[in-house]
């Protein structure tokens, strides 16, 4: 015979099968060496405010005009059918000419972190068709959490857009180029990422582009549906107690 608890458990699962009936994130497991801690990409997070790291983002680009580099900027935002990603690149070799802009819609399935991991590796992959010997390419985004994810290689969730990201950072390398992630501030007047920014606004009528359920995704679900069942069993319990022991907190204190 199953306790409460038991039952609320079962419950709770079963209510997690009927939510979560699209795929999900998969993981490969020992994707790498327990001691692999590089990637073949740099990632630089500024411990700067945010005001100033703008302004400093800013003044130093503009010190890379005529340079051979490739500036990439992205970002992510929801809208309710699913999560808005965009994409902006620019060459500093012609006065920061915008070379490519995309746009796309990953679906309801994910979050904006996912969203993020997303812009970067979009860019990444991007610059792997187009690098070009001694080349530098910069992809910048303003999700720190994103930065940080691809920062070390692990078989966590995440590891998808990791794989994608140091497949294409390899292709790079083997064309004489080289590629770094860097944080840049959002919404702070950053060139690149406010084009970024009203590109994610075009988005917003595109179909989805994945119908994955990502692991992050999975958790809130499963995390509302816990805190649910949780209120549900508060709810009838109370009542239930008052009447069967009047002495109990809940008959006392109604």
């Amino acid at each position: 015979m199953q306790t409460g608890p038991q039952r609320q458990l079962q419950r709770i699962v079963q209510s997690i099968q009927t939510t979560l009936s699209t795929p999900e994130e998969q993981l490969i497991p020992h994707s790498f060496r327990p001691w692999q801690k590089q990637t073949p990409y740099r990632t630089v997070l500024s411990r700067l405010p945010k005001d100033e790291e703008a302004q400093a983002h800013t003044s130093y680009m503009q010190t890379r005009l005529g340079d051979s580099l490739l500036a990439i900027y992205s970002d992510a935002v929801p809208l309710h059918r699913g999560i808005r990603v965009s994409l902006a690149a620019f060459d500093y070799a012609h006065n920061a000419r915008e070379v490519h802009w995309n746009t796309l819609n990953i679906g309801q399935g994910q979050i904006v972190y996912n969203g993020e991991l997303e812009g970067i590796t979009q860019g990444f992959e991007y610059a792997a068709l187009v690098a070009a010997p001694s080349q530098e390419i910069r992809v910048h985004a303003d999700n720190q959490a994103a930065i940080y994810r691809l920062q070390t290689p692990s078989d966590k969730p995440g590891q998808a857009w990791l794989l994608r990201c140091i497949q294409a950072a390899n292709q790079i390398i083997r064309k004489g180029a080289n590629i770094s992630i860097h944080w840049v501030p959002g919404h702070k007047d950053v060139a690149g990422n406010e084009r970024a920014d009203s590109l994610a606004k075009r988005a917003a009528k595109k179909r989805p582009s994945s119908n994955t359920t990502s692991l992050a995704m999975t958790g809130i679900k499963i995390k509302n549906l816990a805190s649910k069942e949780w209120q549900q069993a508060l709810s009838n319990y109370t009542p239930s107690a008052i009447h069967k022991n009047p002495n109990t907190y809940a008959a006392k204190y109604k």
